[in-house]
């Protein structure tokens, strides 16, 4: 029998490279790693600095205001800036440029150390501008393999996702293929690469000439003057000339990204750049020792830093809110897996993949699922959602129709034509908007005035109704389409001497995660970002400060403890 990975032993004294310390998983895999592995070596944390504020000083207001690292706080109170210090180099930098961006003298210090390139960074919107996709995603995880692989012996985790698997059905296995495409065919990843690069270039180019910006100035005079405004107003053109023009630039990126993922069967932007990160990985680095960390769906934390916690908008989020309002008929299918993971239980998984890359016993591929071993089901989702939001009505309604209709109100998951749909409900709003809006003379006075407003009403459900169906368009692949069932066998197989980072997916009791933990993080952290509500932040004691001179701590910190690893490189690689 394998002995199992010592989580301590295998990154004590170890010298972490980490990018995406600032995004919502990357926070609680840098907060727990820093509490669960306290003798770890040295963490480079690369940040961007921002025009008004440098990358440590920006380090600092995140520990300061994350609830993310309330345990590090509670923990170590006034001696925190003392023991981040110590632990911690931020180092300022950016994923989309050459080398990091990194400074090459300090680039060449962090590299005669280094163990470990953990890769989290990139653009995580489902469908973002093709340039953007490309800076973050492609050439961001290329620019830190290349890092790492200057390092002369670093592992290299790269986080990816689950649904890099792209439009298919069945189950899905832990494997890394070469070029691989969803639609089965034939997949160049390099010409593919260098195409989308030139299509974003031309697009860029084709918006910005001076004959596209001269048909946009036109439409916008017109524009202006049908408004009753000065068309001749050189200054007012100019100012939405600009606005415009960079408005269109951003559809039409977002637009050619959607229309090539599709092409070869990828259901977003995001997934068609990562599985291209992933294979360009297989491709230039096939020396490199790598393993790909695929979670699905990441959402609220289970109990690490706090129960609920969470930030932003994630999946589940916003069709949570929704149905939690008057719209209750989601578009789905009943029996599709919603393949949820708790982010504590992700960070965890993550950092025993990292320490079993270091001891070179890692897979080429960890996925971080539900569905195989622990389904939830859509279906089951939304009625465990329903409960939490009538459990929350009953005793936190603000009226009596949210105490006794709202809490009262279950769910559906419905077809796309059902007659409740968003798209059916949005045509009676248009209706009911255009019919009185402008109500007929004859009326009386008062009813003309209660139909106009009934008509304004409308519009503002519709244009609500709007933003729904965005919503449940934009999720359709993990509610709707492609019945997909993820495996976890490497990763449930991956033993470890500490229990807090094995990874078993059916130890999770989802009606008390989804009701206890998930629904009321979501309302105090996530719906408020819906209802532009000012987001709690988190407030110390003694706020941290680190040194400016990361503080050693004797040899250990001086130099990497490197051991003998038995496995070679090409036992990660393919």
């Amino acid at each position: 029998m394998t002995e199992p990975v010592s989580i301590q032993k295998a990154l004590s004294g170890r010298h972490i490279l980490f990018t995406g310390a600032s995004g919502f998983l990357g926070k609680v895999w840098l907060s727990m790693i820093l509490d669960k592995v306290p003798e770890v070596g040295r963490i480079y944390v690369l940040m961007r600095g921002k025009k008004a504020q440098g990358a440590r000083a920006r380090f600092e207001q995140m520990i300061n205001e994350s609830y993310a690292f309330a345990p590090l706080h509670e923990r170590h109170g006034e001696e925190l800036s003392r023991f981040l210090s110590e632990r911690i180099e931020v180092v300022s930098g950016d994923v989309s440029r050459p080398g990091l961006g990194v400074e090459p003298a300090l680039a060449a210090r962090i590299q005669q150390r280094l163990d470990l390139v953990v890769h989290c960074a990139g653009q995580v919107d489902f469908n973002p501008e093709l340039q953007e996709a490309l800076q973050n995603n492609v050439e961001g995880t290329i620019h830190a393999a290349e890092f790492a692989a200057k390092a002369k012996g670093a592992g290299f985790v790269q986080v990816s996702t689950c649904f890099v698997a792209g439009n298919r059905e069945g189950r899905i296995l832990e494997q890394a293929i070469p070029g691989y495409a969803p639609n089965g065919k034939s997949f160049d990843v390099e010409a593919e690469f260098a195409h989308l690069k030139q299509l974003a270039a031309r697009i860029d180019e084709e918006n910005s000439s001076e004959q596209a910006l001269a048909e946009l100035r036109e439409e916008l005079v017109e524009s202006v003057k049908k408004k009753g405004h000065d068309p001749n107003n050189a200054h007012l053109i100019d100012r939405i000339l600009k606005r415009e023009a960079k408005a269109r630039l951003a559809d039409r990126l977002v637009e050619a990204g959607k229309e090539r993922a599709a092409v070869w069967g990828w259901p977003n932007l995001y997934t068609f750049t990562k599985s291209m990160s992933e294979s360009l990985l297989l491709a230039r680095f096939p020396e490199l020792p790598k393993t790909f960390f695929r979670p699905a769906i990441i959402e609220s934390a289970l109990s690490f830093p706090l129960p609920g916690w969470n930030e932003g908008l994630n999946t589940s989020g916003p069709l949570a809110y929704f149905v939690g309002t008057w719209f209750r008929h989601l578009p789905a299918r009943k029996d599709k897996p919603l393949d949820v993971v708790p982010v504590d239980y992700c960070c965890a998984a993550l950092i025993a993949a990292g320490a079993a890359l270091i001891e070179r016993r890692a897979k080429p591929v960890y996925q971080c699922a539900t569905s195989d071993r622990h389904p939830l089901t859509v279906g089951r989702g939304l009625e465990l959602t329903s409960l939490a939001h009538r459990k929350h009505y009953r005793n936190h309604g603000e009226d009596a129709i949210e105490r006794i209709f709202l809490s009262r109100w279950d769910s559906r998951v419905v077809s796309d034509d059902h007659y409740m749909s968003v798209d059916n409900m949005r045509k009676l709003a248009q209706w009911v908007a255009d019919a009185f809006k402008e109500a007929p003379e004859s009326l009386p006075k008062r009813l003309r005035a209660e139909l106009k407003k009934l008509g304004s009403k409308s519009d503002r459900i519709d244009k609500r109704l709007s933003i729904v169906e965005k919503v449940v368009d934009t999720y359709k692949p993990f509610i709707s389409d492609n019945r997909q069932v993820f495996a976890c066998d490497e990763l449930v197989g991956l033993a470890v001497d500490d229990p807090f980072f094995h990874y078993e997916p059916r130890n999770l009791d989802w009606r008390r995660y989804w009701i206890d933990q998930h629904m009321p993080g979501l309302r105090r952290w996530s719906f408020k970002l819906i209802e532009n509500e000012k987001i709690e932040l988190y407030s110390p004691k003694v706020p941290v400060q680190l040194s400016e001179v990361p503080l050693e701590r004797g040899a250990r910190a001086g130099a990497s403890k490197r051991r003998a690893r038995p496995a070679q490189a090409s036992e990660v690689a393919e």
